[in-house]
């Protein structure tokens, strides 16, 4: 439904529509606003809102960053809306797609016990529908995650998630998620370039998809492209859409700043970090390291014994096999920072 203001509304969506996108228009002198409101509209409650203010004489390229900016925002809040509407389901009477937005809403925590339900969900998702892609695509992403996070070992985790991911394209080889997917597997398993050039396509094909712009700025940051990371990652901020995984864009500028020895601003973007999600491990891997190697040893084992509690298993062996670092001095550098807080 479109509505500009003064006019009675004009319906533009069908009457099934389960969410609605609704508009209104206000001119002050030279200035316009433009007030936008999610709807659920099954039970007609507001689930987000923001408003625009421009001048008249705006050109396309102002209008263009306000339409990004509306796409972005919208999906990641119809995913925490339909995980809500899903809460009283049991477990026997979910679909695939119930099980696939269940288990978005579970990743954003990053708790072992919530990413295991999550891939329960996605692979009954597969069950159900097993040409249903983004079934695939977040299977491919969590599996990465894992071995991210050094819950699972990286030489028989990563061929499962390049199996996932290709099963998505596979699917449907015009959908961003599935190149996002397949992207993610090659940069988990330490082949940026072959990431970089998936993430673009899933970008060619959906430009208002922020969580891929992080990952494609960490994926150009292992490459040593610092500039081209920092562009991207300041590309998904501007976008101002709730994040997919609460954290994530922090945690990846932390990781552009280690990488470029800038420990005050690493440290400093590590800690949003953290503050956004408590449970983000990289977040907190990030945070430990560079207050290591900026000499505040007692700050880092502060961290080290969050870190720990996340993931019970650390070790050097284990946090070896988890870095996606391509180069030998970054993953030395991390190692080293992890030596002085007394891992072995």
């Amino acid at each position: 439904m479109a509505m500009i203001r003064g006019q009675s509304p004009v319906n533009l969506a069908p009457a099934s529509a389960s969410y609605l996108i609704i508009c209104g228009l206000r001119r002050a002198s030279d200035r316009v606003r433009l007030t936008v409101r999610l709807i659920d509209g099954s039970v007609g409650l507001h689930i987000w809102a923001r408003s625009y203010t421009q001048g008249l004489t705006t050109d396309f390229v102002d209008q263009d960053a306000v339409t990004a900016q509306i796409a972005a925002a919208t999906e990641p809040c119809i995913y925490a809306a339909e995980a809500k509407r899903q809460r009283e389901k049991p477990f026997h009477a979910l679909d695939a797609i119930d099980c696939v937005t269940k288990a978005l809403v579970l990743g954003k925590h990053r708790t072992s016990e919530n990413v295991a339900i999550a891939e329960e969900l996605l692979r009954r998702a597969i069950e159900l529908e097993p040409h249903y892609g983004r079934a695939h695509s977040v299977l491919a992403e969590y599996l990465g995650r894992e071995v991210l996070y050094g819950r699972k070992p990286r030489h028989s985790t990563v061929p499962l998630a390049f199996e996932a991911a290709q099963k998505a394209v596979h699917c449907d080889e015009h959908d961003a998620w599935a190149h996002f997917a397949l992207g993610w597997a090659f940069s988990m398993s330490r082949s940026p370039e072959a990431g970089i050039e998936e993430y673009r396509k899933a970008l060619a094909i959906n430009p208002y998809l922020p969580h891929v712009q992080c990952c494609l700025a960490a994926a150009l940051s292992y490459v040593g492209q610092i500039e081209k990371a920092l562009a991207e990652l300041d590309e998904a901020e501007r976008l101002g859409a709730p994040e997919v995984y609460p954290g994530q864009c922090n945690s990846i500028r932390s990781l552009i700043y280690f990488l470029s020895e800038k420990r005050d601003e690493a440290i400093k973007a590590a800690r949003r970090s953290v503050w956004q999600s408590p449970n983000h491990i990289f977040g907190h891997h990030h945070l430990a390291v560079n207050y290591a190697l900026a000499g505040k040893v007692e700050e880092a084992r502060a961290e080290l014994a969050t870190l720990v509690r996340l993931v019970p298993n650390t070790s050097l062996n284990v946090i070896a096999e988890s870095l996606p670092y391509i180069h030998d001095r970054e993953t030395n550098q991390a190692l080293d920072a992890f030596r002085l807080m007394g891992i072995r």
